[in-house]
C-alpha cells in the first residue's frame, strides 16, 4: 500500500459543477492537513455495465470478461491501494449517477470472491468518507439509497465509511462554490481525511 495516499473519486459526469467544487475544497483541506491526495474523475475513464453473465462465479480465480475492455479493474486497484478513499457524487433521481453505479455493479466479481473466503480472518478496515450533493433541498431519504450502496461497495475493499458531507439545495453549477459554510465543511472533511490517513500510515 502506498503510504498515506488519499484518493478522491469524483463521480459527476459534468465538469465544473457542484461535485467538482466539493472536490476542490476537500483537496484544499487535505493539503492543509499535511496530506497527499489524488483526484480521480470517473468521467475521464470508460466503465462498461455489468452484463450479469455469471462468468466470475465459474471458478475461484475467474476474472470479469469485460476486464480487458475498460478501466474498471484499474479503478478497483486504485481503491485497493489507497490509505483512504473519498467518494464525491451528485444525486440523480435519489441515487448515484450512471457511471458510478456501473463501477459498483462491476464489483460483483469481488463480492463472489468475498463469499468464497467468508471463513478467512477479516482484514484491517481502512477509513472511507463520502460527500454527496443534491439539487433538492428536502427529502427524508434523499441520500439514504446512495449512502447504503456506497457503504456496501466500499465494504468489499475492507473500507468502512466513517463520515462525510450530505449537502442539499445546490442546483446551478456554481451554487455550492458560493456557499462559504458548505465549503468550510468540505475543507474540514479534507483535514479529517489527512489525519485519518496519517494515523493509518503510523
Amino acid at each position: 500500500m502506498e503510504s498515506a495516499v488519499i484518493r478522491a473519486f469524483v463521480c459527476s459526469p459534468r465538469p465544473g459543477g457542484n461535485t467538482d467544487a466539493m472536490a476542490q475544497h476537500f483537496v484544499q483541506g487535505v493539503h492543509a492537513g499535511g496530506g497527499k491526495v489524488e483526484v480521480i474523475r470517473l468521467r475521464d475513464y470508460t466503465v462498461l455495465p455489468c452484463a450479469a453473465c455469471g462468468s466470475c462465479e465459474d471458478a475461484a480465480d475467474a476474472g470479469c470478461l469485460l476486464g480487458g475492455r475498460d478501466d474498471a479493474e484499474s479503478l478497483f486497484r486504485r481503491i485497493e491501494t489507497a490509505s483512504l478513499v473519498c467518494m464525491l457524487s451528485p444525486i440523480f433521481f435519489y441515487h448515484l449517477p450512471a457511471q458510478c453505479k456501473c463501477l459498483i455493479d462491476r464489483a460483483q466479481r469481488l463480492w463472489v470472491q468475498r463469499q468464497r473466503r467468508s471463513e478467512s480472518p477479516p482484514k484491517p478496515r481502512r477509513p472511507g468518507l463520502v460527500g454527496l450533493v443534491a439539487a433538492r433541498s428536502r427529502g427524508d431519504k434523499l441520500f439514504t439509497g446512495s449512502m447504503l450502496t456506497l457503504k456496501l461497495f466500499l465494504d468489499l475493499f475492507d473500507i468502512r465509511v466513517m463520515d462525510g458531507c450530505r449537502l442539499g439545495g445546490y442546483d446551478r453549477p456554481d451554487d455550492l462554490a458560493r456557499d462559504a459554510a458548505a465549503c468550510l465543511r468540505l475543507h474540514a472533511m479534507g483535514v479529517k481525511a489527512a489525519t485519518l490517513a496519517a494515523k493509518r500510515a503510523g
